[in-house]
């Protein structure tokens, strides 16, 4: 019966993924609670997670099932941007010129080498560590990895900073019409519950079919503090906020800029100096 109404309601049949192929940590929400007594030193960013473009996707922490989740199905993107309430349109992009987007982290503070073809967490001060966290384990297609910035993780953060479009849609359908392959997790569960119940309504539920989802919380925060056990020396010193994440009227950059004309922050040329693209397309 369930198949019958993906037919009705745009969601097409894909290969059945196994249900034992799960990752707790992948999908999952972010936390907002200023209350939470590791939440300190994330304090900076929070204005603008409770205003972030991407925050029903980051934080409806709805219960997925696994016998749900299991049935190989997949939406379309229109149906992805309606439920999650993206202001996406289909002409925007998923994708960056790299030099701007590494542009964009050294802004933040990013310590690594320029010719990293993915940036890593670990070289970045704590809040800016604290987002690239809740976008990661959010929105990113795969499971385990996360302490790396994968390119097309890199192209959001840099385009919810600069206030620039982005298609989260097409990136989260396109990821999901990747996982094809038997044997491949259950990727993407929780999206997957919520169109579900919005499209289907009444499908019966037991609390013993429900996947353990391990969203963000204190312990999840005390790790980022402590990260990969750097010592205090080793983690980079948080400077400022810039762009949309200081100001939710920022006006974006000039194309293929990571700052405008008049910005009074520090120039990261030198630190681009010798950048060489690894992308492979």
């Amino acid at each position: 019966m369930i198949s019958k109404h993906f037919l009705c309601v745009g969601i097409f049949p894909l290969v059945q993924a196994k249900t034992s192929n799960f990752d707790s940590k992948h999908n999952i929400c972010c936390v907002l609670d200023k209350k939470l007594s590791k939440m300190e030193s994330f304090k900076h960013i929070l204005d603008f997670k409770d205003r972030i473009r991407i925050k029903k996707a980051l934080t409806d922490q709805h219960k997925a099932y696994r016998s749900h989740n299991a049935s190989g199905k997949t939406p379309n993107s229109s149906l992805i941007h309606h439920r999650f309430n993206f202001s996406d349109r289909p002409e925007d992009p998923t994708g960056y010129p790299e030099r701007m987007v590494k542009g964009c982290f050294y802004r933040m503070g990013y310590t690594g080498h320029v010719n990293k073809r993915n940036f890593s967490k670990a070289n970045l001060s704590r809040p800016y560590k604290f987002f690239m966290h809740f976008v990661i384990h959010a929105m990113g297609h795969q499971k385990g990895g996360y302490d790396v910035v994968v390119d097309y993780v890199m192209c959001m953060i840099a385009a919810l900073t600069l206030n620039i479009p982005y298609n989260f849609s097409k990136l989260i359908f396109e990821q999901m019409k990747t996982n094809l392959v038997q044997d491949r997790f259950l990727q993407y569960p929780r999206f997957v519950q919520m169109l579900l119940d919005d499209q289907i309504p009444n499908l019966a539920k037991q609390e013993s079919d429900v996947l353990p989802l391990e969203h963000m919380k204190n312990l999840s925060l005390d790790r980022i503090q402590t990260y990969q056990k750097q010592s205090e020396n080793d983690i980079p010193q948080f400077t400022r906020l810039f762009g949309c994440l200081k100001d939710k009227d920022y006006v974006a950059p000039p194309k293929g800029h990571w700052r405008n004309d008049d910005s009074d922050s520090d120039n990261e040329d030198d630190k681009l100096e010798g950048f060489v693209a690894k992308r492979c397309k």
